[in-house]
């Protein structure tokens, strides 16, 4: 074959295509260039803000890193992962995974399902290896004398501060509140509660962009005050004053139970966007509940959520 007819097969489709495309489609006008102008302005803008945003946080979790050193024991390790600042017993590789493994992939799948503001400050987080540690850390940063439980979030200072050797679901509980606060401030507390707990057991969905919540320990609470007819009706649930103030052990139950109802039907991202919206003029979710899973009676939805709860496996 010659040259000449190997360079017309080959590259004189590719001329007529180009023709083609020249003759179909005209120049824009100057309206439609000069709101590209404008598309582009916008976008170096917003490029530009969140550039400043992230430099900013970055600076603050720096100083947030410089001002905890001092008080943590000798041998501890800080790493920095905007927003958040990571500290704990193990070295910097160990918490490097930690944050890959586990605090990265839980707080994106919470942010996919719930949270829409990103924390604009740092949150700082400190993983123990052991109780031991776990308890010293807390009473030397916190004056915090634990009790039976694996880790806290002190809100005043955004940070928490864990026993990492009971699993991830201490974790996945309090990211939750730490999330939330930053997204939704009014959220009302049996809500918050309810949501960190669902997150205590979880599974990934299989794409692993997702969380699943699980029943866990807390659910014989509420079998339990069922079967002695003690549990109160969700509507008491909801309204209730202050949700630590009787039996503290079983609100927290009752309200992840209520979440794990709601995730059950698919209206748990719903009921929070919705909650989200309507909380100054519903603080304590009641109406936006009833509004959303379409029931009038109250009784209605309690008799479903309780033979749910019979029906449920844990």
């Amino acid at each position: 074959m010659s040259h000449t007819r190997r360079f017309v097969l080959f590259v004189g489709p590719a001329i007529i295509l180009a023709v083609a495309y020249l003759i179909s489609f005209s120049r824009p006008s100057a309206a439609e260039r000069a709101h590209a102008v404008k598309l582009t302005a916008a976008g170096d803008r917003f490029t530009y803000e969140r550039a400043l945003r992230e430099r900013s946080l970055l600076t603050m979790c720096g100083h947030t890193a410089d001002a905890l050193a001092p008080k943590l024991p000798e041998g501890y390790h800080i790493i920095i992962r905007p927003p958040f600042v990571i500290a704990g017993d193990s070295d910097n590789d160990t918490l490097e995974r930690a944050y890959f493994e586990n605090i990265l992939p839980i707080t994106n799948a919470l942010w996919r399902t719930y949270f829409d503001r990103r924390p604009l400050v740092p949150i700082t987080i400190i993983l123990l290896n052991n109780e031991q540690n776990f308890r010293d850390t807390a009473r030397r940063l916190d004056a915090e004398t634990v009790r039976s439980y694996d880790g806290y979030y002190q809100r005043s200072a955004r940070r928490m501060v864990l026993n990492q050797s009971t699993g991830t679901g201490t974790l996945a509980h309090e990211l939750c509140h730490a999330l939330a606060e930053f997204d939704c401030p009014e959220l009302p507390e049996w809500f918050d509660e309810g949501l960190a707990s669902l997150h205590e057991e979880t599974s990934f969905t299989g794409d692993g962009l997702q969380l699943v919540g699980l029943p866990n320990w807390r659910l014989r609470f509420v079998r339990d005050a069922m079967e002695t007819e003690e549990l109160p009706t969700i509507e008491e649930l909801l309204n209730r004053p202050s949700f630590r103030s009787h039996r503290e052990g079983l609100s927290y139950a009752h309200a992840q139970a209520l979440c794990l109802y709601l995730q059950d039907r698919g209206l748990l991202a719903a009921y929070y966007r919705k909650l989200k919206a309507n909380v100054r003029n519903d603080p304590s979710g009641v109406q936006t509940l009833w509004e959303l899973v379409g029931i009038d009676d109250c009784e209605s939805l309690e008799r479903d959520f309780r033979q749910w709860v019979r029906r449920l496996r844990g």
